[in-house]
């Protein structure tokens, strides 16, 4: 049975259907009253109008994908849980009046392949925080696709300025350390705007509250090596903005704003 829901996003009225949807209407409430993303808003706010192109990576139940197509963009949406993607697909039909939507059930990595969606498959493509709730969905196969092909089959579509919003649970550090994803993002997309999540792809497990406490320091070392060495792949094909848009130089600079929670961040191409 359908939970219908209206919600308001900086004065534009949806209609979302909250059946299956985990997130719940306290998220919507968060969304609507800008206590969720508001970066994020208002980057599309920015850049999304008639003549462009959104990809929603990790689209999730579809606010991002719906705001972005309200203000006019034409979107290619990728969730890659099936359940999601089920709530994403309602939600777009309850909206019909947008623009042109293009979903997509399928994760956005480095590489083409098919895994399997349980938190043991591939975490650096799809991080266990992603099966939260669908344990039931353990035995389905997702398909990969590769973000090159994706902007290329894109471009073949349209000249339009194309831009990325990418949420990808851990997932974003795969694509943005492959050199032929990159050289592809610099040549086909205007601005990406990122969010990060250190160590989400390792899919670490507790292992008692001692041990934990005692790895601890190890576990953030690690995050901070992984964020600097990103910097330093991503820096070969664009800029890495902060959200007050200020330019961030440094491979430590960038690491240590991740480690005090600073996890969104813009990066504008090289052209």
């Amino acid at each position: 049975m359908s939970i219908i829901h209206e919600v308001n996003i900086r004065g534009i009225n949806f209609t979302v259907d909250l059946k299956d949807d985990f997130y719940g209407i306290d998220w919507w409430k968060a969304v609507a009253t800008d206590n969720w993303e508001p970066h994020t808003i208002a980057f599309l706010e920015r850049h999304c109008k008639e003549g462009t192109i959104l990809i929603d990576i990790g689209a999730a139940s579809g606010a991002i994908t719906l705001f972005a197509a309200s203000l006019g963009s034409d979107i290619y949406s990728f969730e890659p849980n099936p359940l999601m993607f089920d709530c994403l697909s309602r939600n777009v039909e309850l909206n019909e009046q947008l623009p042109k939507i293009t979903l997509s059930n399928n994760a956005v990595s480095s590489i083409s392949t098919s895994i399997l969606f349980n938190p043991e498959s591939a975490p650096t493509i799809l991080s266990p925080i992603v099966m939260t709730h669908v344990e039931s969905l353990s035995s389905t196969v997702i398909n990969v696709r590769p973000i090159k092909e994706i902007l290329e089959e894109v471009r073949l579509t349209s000249a339009n300025l194309i831009y990325i919003k990418m949420d990808i649970e851990g997932a974003e550090y795969q694509i943005l350390n492959d050199l032929k994803s990159l050289l592809a993002l610099k040549k086909n997309c205007e601005k990406l705007f990122l969010s990060i999540h250190p160590g989400f792809s390792r899919g670490y497990k507790s292992k008692g509250r001692l041990i934990d406490f005692c790895l601890r320091p190890i576990h953030l070392i690690r995050n901070f090596i992984q964020n600097a060495r990103l910097f330093k792949s991503i820096s070969q094909v664009g800029s890495v903005m902060s959200i007050s848009n200020y330019r961030i130089d440094k491979p430590f600079r960038f690491a240590g704003l991740a480690y005090f929670g600073f996890h969104d961040y813009v990066v504008v191409f090289n052209k």
